[in-house]
């Protein structure tokens, strides 16, 4: 298109090049696109023959006309040889990082004057730095937070080995959070459509997600935390579970709530009344159904105790037994 018309006086504007700007990070083709054109305005037909001709002999570009957006998925998977997938995930993090950038559509080139034109030169430069840095720490991030959910002993932990998602818990606990029935999402398009939507949203996304990181670094670093998790995981609803962890992690009694929480799952009650007698909140039913599974937690306890101690004195009488047939079957020996 570009090559097509080079030879036209009206090479490429920014009009006849319509696009949704809010879907694609071209700002920096559109703008060398009119500096481009600007160039070429001073050029003579055999000057602009000449570029032409070299272009094509140096140049090779190769690129699919997609008529219809619809058709662009299927185009992309065709061409996809190395059947590479396109993780939820990895999108998300593309899109955010893409965001970063959008300060540069609101930016002004117009200028009246030469000082103008320095100050705003100086402006953008600044700009561009700064965005620059923030997309470079925001990438660092979201490698650091890859690695750490990688890690065996985590995965296992949070019982994401078979997860599928490379990030682990951290965004769909951040989807499920700003949901009101706590579901988690299915594909790029449906987080898209809830969190991506404002570009000035993703600073703000970004420092959710970096909390709820470290909440989760937190519980698995802090060894009574960690210890109260796991039992409790073991009995109980994962998602529940941990958002109950998360949410009084800064407590200043979190060991009493935890080790309440965690020994309400352990006995058999639900997370719902596990929760309100680790924050003593429980009402009357709820004290009823606690003290009858304490009560039947105690009879079981009981009774394991009771055949434990049977089955050792078994195991001590059946060694007696032996021995005493091992001594017998010696003395019948030298007898004989």
């Amino acid at each position: 298109m570009c090559l097509k018309n080079l030879k036209s006086d009206n090479l490429i504007t920014l009009e006849s090049t319509p696009v949704d700007v809010a879907k694609q990070d071209i700002f920096f083709i559109r703008e060398g696109i009119k500096q481009i054109a600007e160039i070429f305005k001073t050029f003579d037909t055999e000057k602009r023959t000449d570029l032409i001709s070299y272009l094509k002999a140096k140049i090779k570009v190769i690129y699919i006309p997609i008529i219809r957006k619809e058709d662009a998925v299927g185009t992309f998977t065709m061409m996809n040889g190395s059947k590479a997938i396109m993780r939820a995930e990895e999108l998300i993090k593309s899109e955010l990082l893409r965001m970063v950038s959008q300060v540069y559509r609101d930016f002004s080139f117009e200028a009246g004057s030469m000082e103008e034109v320095l100050v705003k030169l100086r402006d953008f430069s600044a700009m561009d730095w700064n965005t620059a840095e923030s997309r470079s720490r925001y990438a660092r991030e979201w490698d650091k937070w890859l690695y750490w959910w990688n890690r065996k002993e985590v995965k296992t932990f949070f019982r994401t080995t078979n997860d599928s998602r490379p990030l682990g818990l951290l965004l769909d606990y951040y989807y499920r959070n700003a949901d009101d029935k706590n579901q988690t999402y299915s594909n790029f398009r449906q987080f898209q459509a809830k969190h991506l939507k404002a570009n000035e949203a993703v600073r703000t996304i970004f420092k959710k997600l970096r909390q709820l990181q470290k909440q989760f670094e937190d519980v698995f670093n802090d060894y009574y935390t960690h210890n109260m998790l796991a039992m409790a995981l073991s009995c109980a609803d994962r998602y529940e579970t941990i958002i109950f962890f998360l949410q009084h992690l800064n407590d200043s009694e979190r060991n009493t709530i935890f080790k309440r929480f965690t020994e309400a799952t352990i006995v058999g009650l639900s997370v719902k009344i596990a929760k309100l007698y680790a924050l003593r909140e429980t009402d009357e039913a709820a004290d009823k159904s606690i003290k009858e599974y304490k009560n039947n937690f105690k009879k079981f306890f009981a009774i394991s105790i009771l055949l434990y101690v049977a089955l050792v004195v078994m195991l001590v009488l059946l060694y007696l037994n032996v021995v005493k047939a091992s001594e017998i079957e010696n003395e019948t020996k030298k007898q004989e």
